[in-house]
């Protein structure tokens, strides 16, 4: 099953300064012998995309800001290694890459086969000459047959210029039914949720233009200023996981919140668990 890589039409963008309004000017054309069919066409100064042959007004930012082309060559070895990878027995798995992240997506039959393949994809990425080059971060996306949806499946979605809403809405599909796991009374993350913060930190890698903001919360147990200190701690703990994984800790702030902004004000177990949580925001929009 091969990975269908996805080319970007290039465009180009052009300045259209005084000087091309030449119609009328008297400065002397250079002679020629060849016969042009051409006519003078006067274009107001500014910003134009020129595309099939046509110039069509377009902003500043757009003309500066246009995605870089994506050649075949770029992206041939993410086929390749999703061949690789399929020629293996895992013909469900692909590859799906945005900025310097890769997430393994598919359904697996179950929960063995499905650690076996994100080894053997994570593998088969990072031992790829252009996958070591070009590659950062490998993330778990894949989802179990009959079971929750891969923790990292959402960033699948993304693109190498993606939206703040985008953005959002990925992190937001990442922690849905999730939370990170801390150990009981203090801020050391637990291994359970390695997998989790990794998906988080490749969303915070390909959305870098903008800020996420980390949010602590805790339940209601326990003295005000106890909670206000953990949940601070906590949020840095988590901001210092993505830093060391690679997101610029400018992009990144950490706010605890304590007990102060519960999602269910019952005394129970399930509303205390549902109101210790950690939230990640996009800043940017």
């Amino acid at each position: 099953m091969r990975h269908q890589a996805t080319i970007h039409k290039c465009a180009a963008a052009l300045i259209v300064s005084a000087m091309l309004g030449a119609c009328g000017s008297n400065t002397a054309a250079p002679e020629t012998n060849m016969v042009s069919t051409s006519a003078c066409v006067e274009i107001p100064d500014g910003y134009y995309l020129f595309t099939d042959g046509q110039f069509t007004p377009t902003s500043e930012d757009m003309a500066i800001d246009l995605p870089a082309p994506v050649s075949q060559i770029e992206v041939a070895w993410v086929d390749d290694v999703t061949d690789h990878v399929n020629e293996m027995g895992y013909d469900w798995l692909a590859v799906r890459v945005a900025g310097r992240v890769a997430t393994l997506v598919g359904t697996a039959p179950d929960e063995d086969t499905k650690e076996a393949a994100y080894s053997a994809g994570r593998n088969a990425v990072l031992s790829s000459p252009a996958g070591a080059q070009n590659i950062d971060l490998v993330v778990d996306g894949i989802s179990v047959q009959g079971g929750d949806s891969g923790v990292g499946a959402a960033l699948a979605g993304l693109n190498d210029r993606p939206t703040p809403e985008a953005c959002q809405a990925t992190l937001t599909a990442v922690m849905d039914g999730r939370n990170v796991e801390f150990e009981s009374g203090n801020s050391s993350i637990s291994e359970n949720s390695t997998r989790l913060l990794d998906a988080v930190t490749g969303a915070a890698l390909i959305c870098s233009a903008y800020t996420i903001e980390i949010g602590g919360h805790t339940d209601a147990r326990g003295a005000d200023s106890f909670n206000l200190r953990l949940s601070q701690e906590r949020a840095d703990a988590v901001k210092q996981y993505l830093v060391d994984h690679g997101v610029a800790e400018s992009k990144l702030t950490a706010v605890g919140y304590g007990e102060s902004r519960p999602l269910d004000y019952a005394q129970t177990t399930e509303a205390y668990a549902r109101n210790r949580r950690t939230e990640f925001t996009v800043h940017g929009y």
